[in-house]
């Protein structure tokens, strides 16, 4: 049998699944906008693509063969996932369908996502957002491959991508009542060598390098945790202190558990960037950014 693939096309498709539609050879020619003989000479192509008949004729009536009944089930598949494949590319067209895949360089960004991500919804309901809870420090390495849509930073970002501000906000050290620390209004870096500084694993190294940059020392102390609530809860009970935005302790600041000191460095004053490869933005893309823009955790 030679390579069916290579013969087979999208009229041949349509021509099964019209001709098992319609039950005879005149009415699926009409259909199909072709001569009965037309049709008929198509079908005894493809049959000789098969090396066997597709159909029994019986009087009028076309009734699929076995060989029929295998290539009519791949035909409607085909033909749904063509049809669906139209739809999505209408919908993509119109801004209207779509997928946002997002990451971001910062644990404390999926605290404030889940509060937009519902109201998102109930706009784009076709539009699933998908976030990375991965947090890596090449996200526009990411961007650049695919993998994500958008990326939310607050480092620096080359000019060849596009950058949107989201938010500014202030990082700070988070210290018990009792810390000798929270009797002060700001601190220097180098009062935190003889605590024990509890960081998120993934952003140690870059936390301490900046910390310390120019002296390379390090705390008494480190302990790792990759949890939000986890570190706060350690903090708030006298087990450490931690660097991290004021916003996202509010529950502990305002019940009194922590104290918020500002670190006399300018790098804690951040701004938040949505980053993507184009500013020529689908509309669901865009309003996604402008409820992040209205909705910032900084004012939860």
């Amino acid at each position: 049998m030679p390579n069916l693939s290579q013969q087979l096309d999208m009229k041949h498709l349509r021509l099964v699944d019209t001709l098992y539609k319609e039950g005879n050879l005149s009415q699926a020619a009409k259909c199909l906008n072709l001569t009965q003989s037309a049709l008929s000479h198509q079908l005894k192509n493809l049959e000789s693509y098969c090396e066997q008949p597709l159909f029994h004729r019986q009087g009028k009536r076309m009734v699929p063969t076995q060989a029929g009944k295998r290539l009519l089930s791949s035909s409607q598949s085909i033909l749904d996932e063509l049809n669906t494949l139209a739809d999505d590319m209408k919908g993509l067209a119109r801004g209207i369908e779509g997928s946002i895949t997002l990451s971001s360089e910062c644990y404390t960004c999926f605290q404030w996502l889940p509060q937009v991500i519902p109201q998102f919804a109930s706009q784009y309901p076709n539009v699933p957002i998908n976030v990375n809870p991965n947090v890596s420090p090449n996200l526009l390495k990411d961007l650049e491959a695919g993998a994500l849509d958008m990326a939310i930073s607050m480092s620096f970002v080359p000019q060849k991508f596009h950058r949107i501000p989201l938010f500014k906000d202030e990082l700070v050290v988070l210290v018990h009542p009792q810390n000798p620390l929270a009797k002060q209004a700001r601190i220097d870096p180098h009062q935190l060598l003889d605590q024990t500084l509890i960081v998120y694993p993934n952003s140690k190294e870059t936390l301490l390098n900046l910390l310390f940059h120019k002296t390379h020392e390090r705390p008494r102390r480190i302990v790792e945790m990759p949890l939000t609530e986890g570190i706060l809860e350690w903090c708030a009970a006298g087990l450490g202190v931690t660097v991290m935005a004021r916003w996202a302790a509010q529950r502990h600041i305002k019940s009194g558990d922590l104290l918020p000191v500002s670190i006399d460095l300018p790098w804690t004053h951040r701004t938040w960037h949505a980053v993507t490869l184009t500013k020529e933005l689908p509309d669901y893309m865009r309003c996604f950014i402008d409820l992040v823009i209205s909705h910032p955790p900084v004012n939860g």
